[in-house]
């Protein structure tokens, strides 16, 4: 005879209580370590989201930006993995992808004679 899925869940949820009064005997975690784990659990799940937007991404353009944010999540991950392991002291890790230059914002056309004919709005 098989089990329902509310006695799973419920089994489900007692391995998840022993799971935390395991992880709570052990030694606390330094706020440097905490903000280290907070980070790469971030940037992990950033990676996994490109993943996914990677695999259903069929315009060139926008596969290569993802490609992009990618590589850089991953290099954010390494330098974070050789900040923990080395002990270094806090480094800023920025999440957005680098900066390709500033463009300038184009005015529409239309506005701007309209702004040059109408002496009120000058």
């Amino acid at each position: 005879m098989s089990r329902g899925w509310e006695s799973k869940d419920v089994e489900s949820q007692m391995e998840e209580a022993a799971l935390r009064r395991a992880t709570s005997k052990q030694i606390p975690l330094t706020p440097e370590e905490l903000r280290i784990k907070s980070e790469r659990e971030s940037l992990e799940l950033s990676r996994k989201r490109v993943l996914n937007d990677l695999e259903a991404a069929t315009q060139p353009r926008r596969r290569e930006q993802l490609e992009s944010a990618l590589r850089h999540l991953e290099q954010k991950l390494a330098a974070l993995t050789g900040q923990s392991e080395s002990g270094a002291g806090p480094q800023t890790i920025s999440l957005a992808p680098p900066s390709t230059g500033t463009k300038k914002a184009r005015e529409h056309p239309l506005r701007k004679a309209s702004l040059r004919s109408d002496p009120d709005l000058r």
